[in-house]
C-alpha cells in the first residue's frame, strides 16, 4: 500500500467514526478530496463553491464520484450546508466541537450578527434544548428587530409593542423577568427625583 492509499484510508474511517463532530467530519472531507483530487484544503473549498456557481461536467463528475463511493452525502449538499459551518464565529464553533448542538441550529443561531443576541440565543438553545423552528423565529425576529434607532420614547413605545405581541407574560420564565423589570420601571416613575 502506498502512503496515499494508506493516508486515504485513514481519512475515510476517520469520516466514520460515531463521536465525530459536525466541524471535524467536515474537514475530514475536505482532507479526503483535497488527497483525491491533488489540492490544498483551501483550493478544494474554492472548488467546490465554483462547481456550485457556475458547473464543470468533468470535474462535477468527479467530485460526484469520490461523494458517491466515499462520503455519505451529496458535495451539493456539503458545499450548501456543511462548509458554511467553517466560517462560523468561534463561539459555534467551540460549542459544535463539543456536541452540545445540532449543526443545523448552530448555522441558524451564526446569522445573528450582534454578538451577545447571538450568545443570549445560544445559551438559551442549549439550556432549554430549543428546536430548530424555534431557533429559526428568534433569527428571524431579533433581524427584524435591530437596535432601534430613535429617541427614549420611540424605543420605549417599541419595545412595548413588540413585548406585548410577544405574549412575554404568557410564558412563566420570561412572567418572572417581565415582573422585575416592571418594578423597575415603576420605582423609576415613583422616583422623587423626577417630580
Amino acid at each position: 500500500m502506498t502512503d496515499q492509499e494508506a493516508r486515504l484510508i485513514a481519512l475515510i474511517k476517520n469520516t466514520q467514526r460515531e463521536n465525530l463532530n459536525s466541524i471535524e467530519e467536515t474537514r475530514a472531507i475536505l482532507d479526503l478530496l483535497s488527497l483525491e483530487l491533488n489540492l490544498h484544503r483551501s483550493e478544494v473549498t474554492t472548488l467546490l463553491h465554483k462547481l456550485k456557481n457556475q458547473g464543470g461536467d468533468d470535474v462535477i463528475s468527479k467530485v460526484e464520484d469520490i461523494f458517491a463511493g466515499l462520503i455519505n452525502m451529496s458535495w451539493l449538499s456539503f458545499v450548501q450546508n456543511r462548509l458554511p459551518l467553517l466560517n462560523l464565529p468561534e463561539d459555534l464553533l467551540e460549542v459544535l466541537r463539543q456536541g452540545k448542538i445540532d449543526y443545523t441550529k448552530a448555522r441558524a443561531i451564526g446569522q445573528i450578527k450582534d454578538q451577545d443576541a447571538r450568545k443570549a440565543l445560544l445559551t438559551e438553545a442549549i439550556k432549554n434544548d430549543l428546536s430548530l423552528v424555534d431557533i429559526r423565529g428568534r433569527v428571524d425576529s431579533s433581524k427584524k428587530r435591530a437596535k432601534p434607532v430613535g429617541d427614549l420614547e420611540t424605543r420605549f413605545n417599541d419595545v412595548y409593542k413588540r413585548a406585548k405581541e410577544a405574549k412575554l407574560s404568557d410564558d412563566p420564565k420570561n412572567k418572572q423577568q417581565l415582573e422585575e423589570v416592571l418594578n423597575i420601571l415603576e420605582k423609576l416613575v415613583d422616583s422623587p427625583t423626577l417630580n
